[in-house]
């Protein structure tokens, strides 16, 4: 729903761009050790094959940030140009 919802604004506003930034709790680091960050960018990169599946040109305006460890989800626009 939320996917739908990003998809919907980034059609009507084509200079948009989002950067998806993957996290992983202390917990999840924790347990993972120095593996952390591997499941981060797949947290990542699942988000933007799930745009992708949906329509395939906003996800080109979606980047993956830098894997990150924290406790909530933050969203950050951007437009370009």
């Amino acid at each position: 729903q939320h996917l739908q919802k990003l998809i919907g604004v980034m059609r009507d506003k084509q200079r948009i761009e989002v950067q998806a930034c993957p996290f992983v709790s202390a917990a999840e680091a924790a347990e993972l050790g120095d593996n952390w960050p591997q499941l981060a960018r797949a947290r990542g990169d699942n988000v933007k094959a799930a745009v992708a599946a949906l329509d395939a040109q906003v996800a080109e305006r979606i980047s993956v940030c830098r894997p990150q460890q924290g406790e909530r989800a933050e969203v950050m626009l951007g437009v370009n140009g």
